[in-house]
């Protein structure tokens, strides 16, 4: 790294070799560094680890500093067309991993029910997803109920519960979400919404798990199902360690709506949507929404084994974002 750069303003070096950035501001000649995933804090200029930096690191942006692993790891993924993330599914569905799944229930080793398998594959044809996706489906719920899984992720669901809950409450939207990055804003009281991204090949589903344990695992799972559309980073929401910036955010936990967009504004790009399902609508949730927000509509999604259809809260950044951010 040429050292007149250091001259002409201030200077943001990656250090991959460490797993560290650092930030020199040329006005006040403070220097700060940030373990990737970590909180940034300030450092003494004369630092033999910055110095090393310095000589064999690489000159980076201002937005390549504050990005962090979610927009490393977006950025690695291929943007598939629709042709390619049609024929990925078509892979996915005739794997040797779906197959075993269904084998398993139809042997009775599988802690998936033949009848919850059932469910399952009459819940994806009304909502009009093709029932081969039941094989990995089965074998995600398998993953939840078996093992590590019941253990991290301390699950009171049982199997119908489960399938009930994703055919209710999650790939109702597999029919709203566009083919963009989504974040997934949902605290740990719900069941992840990996089925989400396994239905919508063409879109990328990041979820923020800031417990190590459950954090490896669900890469691990997905990995064995054979997705490539999955990100999980390993810090809260609320840490605010990555800058990267998403056009929809969904939150499937229930909680108030001004709280989810408080929680995430700072992940919402500028005329980005909120999609929030809610058991029916209520128009007194949608008082006094922060001033950067506007509720759009409700939209009405029909779900298996449900009289009236999910309503989920369309909610879209306001004329204030930009200048709020």
């Amino acid at each position: 790294m040429l050292l007149d750069v250091f001259l002409k303003g201030d200077v943001y070096i990656d250090y991959p070799f460490e797993d560290v950035k650092f930030r020199y501001m040329k006005p006040t000649g403070r220097v700060f560094c940030r373990f990737y995933g970590k909180a940034e804090h300030e450092i003494e200029p004369n630092s033999n680890l910055y110095h090393e930096a310095i000589s064999t690191g690489m000159q980076i942006t201002r937005d390549e500093y504050f990005r962090d692993f979610i927009g490393n790891a977006l950025a690695k993924l291929k943007r598939l067309s629709w042709q390619e993330a049609e024929q990925r599914a078509q892979r996915l569905k005739a794997s040797a991993r779906a197959q075993q799944a269904l084998d398993a229930v139809a042997a009775g080793t599988s802690a998936v029910t033949a009848g919850v398998r059932d469910r399952l594959r009459d819940g994806l044809d009304q909502l009009c997803i093709d029932a081969g996706w039941t094989g990995l489906m089965v074998a995600w719920l398998d993953c939840l109920l078996s093992g590590k899984g019941a253990a991290l992720t301390k699950s009171a669901f049982s199997a119908d519960e489960l399938a009930a809950h994703y055919l209710q409450d999650c790939l109702p939207l597999s029919n709203l979400v566009s083919g963009c990055p989504i974040l997934d804003a949902s605290d740990a009281s719900v069941p992840p919404s990996l089925p989400l991204a396994l239905i919508r090949q063409d879109a990328t589903l990041v979820l923020a798990r800031d417990y190590h344990p459950h954090q490896i695992w669900l890469r691990a799972c997905a990995d064995d199902l054979g997705m490539e559309n999955l990100v999980v980073t390993g810090q809260a929401l609320g840490e605010r360690l990555d800058a990267t910036l998403f056009q929809e955010i969904i939150s499937r936990d229930g909680a108030p709506a001004r709280a989810v967009l408080e929680r995430t504004r700072h992940m919402m790009a500028f005329g980005g949507r909120w999609y929030l399902p809610r058991t029916k609508f209520d128009a007194a949730e949608l008082e006094g929404l922060p001033e950067f927000a506007a509720f759009v509509q409700a939209i009405a999604l029909p779900a298996p084994g449900l009289d009236a259809p999910r309503q989920i809260l369309h909610i879209a950044t306001g004329v204030n974002q930009a200048s709020a951010s």
